[in-house]
C-alpha cells in the first residue's frame, strides 16, 4: 500500500481470483478511482511527483499515476530479492532487501548499502518495512529483534527503540 500526495491509497491485489495481480486505486473518502496491472508481489511507494515504484523480486518497476510502464531499474543481484521500498523527496528510493537497506539515485543507481544478519546496531533480522522521514532520517522494522532502527539517508546508525512484549502489555 502507498500514499500520493493527493491522499489517494494505491493497493496491490494480489489474491488468486482473476482480478488479482494488479493495483487498485482509491480517493482518500474510499471511492474506488481506478486499477491498473498487471504487477507481481513487492511493494508499492509513490514520489512527490506520482511516479509508482514496485518492487518485483530483482527490479524495481516504475509507473506514471495511472499505470503506464516506465523504464525499469535493475535487475540487482540480491540474496533474497527486494522487498520493502520508500521514496525521499529527492526521489532516492530506499529498499530492504534481506537483511539490509539498499539506497539508489533517482535514475536507478546503487549509491549504498548497509545492514547485515545480527542483533547489533545497523543489523537485522527480518526486515519488514521501511519509510523515510521529512528530514530524510531512514527507519526499519526489524522484526524479530523487535525493534525499530533510525537511520541517516548514507545509513549511519542514529538509534533504535522498542523491545519484545506481551499481549497484555499492549492492550
Amino acid at each position: 500500500m502507498a500514499v500520493d500526495r493527493a491522499g489517494c491509497v494505491l493497493v496491490t491485489d494480489q489474491s488468486g481470483n482473476t482480478f488479482a495481480h494488479r493495483v487498485q486505486t482509491f480517493a482518500p473518502n474510499g471511492t474506488f478511482v481506478m486499477q491498473w496491472g498487471p504487477i507481481q508481489g513487492g511493494s508499492l511507494a509513490v514520489d512527490g511527483a506520482g511516479t509508482v515504484y514496485h518492487t518485483d523480486a530483482d527490479m524495481i518497476r516504475l509507473f506514471t499515476s495511472n499505470g503506464t510502464p516506465v523504464a525499469p531499474w535493475g535487475p540487482y543481484e540480491t540474496e533474497n530479492g527486494l522487498g520493502g521500498i520508500t521514496v525521499d523527496g529527492d526521489g532516492n528510493a530506499y529498499v530492504l532487501s534481506g537483511n539490509s537497506v539498499m539506497k539508489f539515485a533517482p535514475n536507478g543507481t546503487l549509491v549504498t548499502q548497509w545492514g547485515r544478519l545480527g542483533q547489533g546496531d545497523g543489523e537485522f533480522d527480518n526486515t519488514v518495512d521501511i519509510d523515510v522521514d521529512s528530514a530524510g532520517n531512514v527507519y526499519v522494522v526489524d522484526f524479530y529483534n523487535n525493534r525499530v532502527q533510525k537511520f541517516t539517508a548514507d545509513g549511519a546508525f542514529i538509534m533504535t527503540w522498542g523491545s519484545e512484549g506481551s499481549v497484555s502489555e499492549v492492550l
